[in-house]
């Protein structure tokens, strides 16, 4: 399976924030250069998902404008970003030393932020890649976030099943508005 990963454009909110499951806007004009961008590099007739976030229905809205080509936007809120739980929209160096300690102690099951952990995330992202080949869905976009993309390197490596470990997951991810194309 092939996978054009779009990240949303940068988000309308100020700079240091915690942000994850928050639905926040995109930047307008930030989200316009993105669909753009993509616009130009896509394959013609793909299948689109997207999160159930704001910012990534826009750059769907946006991408759709300009290539109708492109198949009707399937919201699918597994695509969502981690939640952050009591840490989201807060300041990052607000976030006391000791939650991120705890989180590195056990980065693949402690719930940063009280909510999700990084496992549960990677198990419903593999969730959606399992859906996408139960449909026979060769190549797809998936407008999305940071921690979804960098899910899915995670399982192009590891595969299913086994405990992410803080180590082995993804550090990099597109800039907000890029993409990249990976294989599973």
């Amino acid at each position: 399976m092939k996978l054009w990963l779009l990240r949303h454009a940068a988000v309308a909110l100020g700079a240091g924030l915690c942000y994850g499951a928050s639905d926040v806007p995109a930047q307008a004009a930030l989200n316009r250069q993105a669909a753009q961008t993509a616009a130009a590099v896509l394959p013609p007739g793909l299948p689109l998902r997207t999160s159930a976030l704001e910012r990534t229905r826009q750059l769907g809205a946006a991408l759709r404008a300009l290539r109708p080509d492109l198949g009707a936007a399937v919201v699918d809120a597994r695509l969502n970003e981690f939640n952050f739980g009591q840490w989201e929209l807060q300041p990052w160096d607000a976030i006391p030393r000791l939650a991120f300690d705890a989180w590195m102690a056990d980065f693949a099951h402690h719930r940063f932020g009280g909510v999700e952990s990084t496992q549960a995330l990677i198990d419903r992202v593999a969730q959606v890649l399992r859906d996408a080949r139960e449909q026979g869905m060769p190549e797809a976009v998936w407008i999305t976030h940071a921690g979804v993309i960098r899910a899915v390197q995670y399982l192009a490596q590891h595969g299913e099943g086994a405990d992410c470990l803080g180590g082995a997951v993804a550090r990099e991810a597109p800039a907000p508005g890029g993409y990249i194309q990976i294989t599973l």
